[in-house]
């Protein structure tokens, strides 16, 4: 879903969200983020109603191939740099 860059700027500051440069948007669903099969069955598996605000804006940033780095206290699912 393409929000408004207000929205997107608005939720990201409620989130306590930072990016620099260029970011793609966050994908506030699972269906959103556009994953691969096997992470989507697991996400399933798991029961994971929907990301959390690190997954929302980390996970379409880390598919788009860009180098991410993320900082958060105890998510309950970890991923790093590569296919999905």
């Amino acid at each position: 879903m393409s929000r408004p860059q207000h929205e997107v700027d608005e939720w990201r500051a409620l989130k306590k969200i930072t990016v620099c440069g260029e970011a793609p948007r966050p994908a506030h669903t699972w269906i959103e983020c556009q994953l691969s099969d096997p992470v989507a069955e697991y996400i399933r598996e798991k029961r994971f109603r929907e990301p959390t605000p690190i997954q929302s804006q980390g996970l379409p940033m880390a598919c788009s191939g860009r180098d991410l780095m993320c900082a958060f206290s105890s998510p309950p699912l970890s991923f790093s740099r590569g296919p999905y």
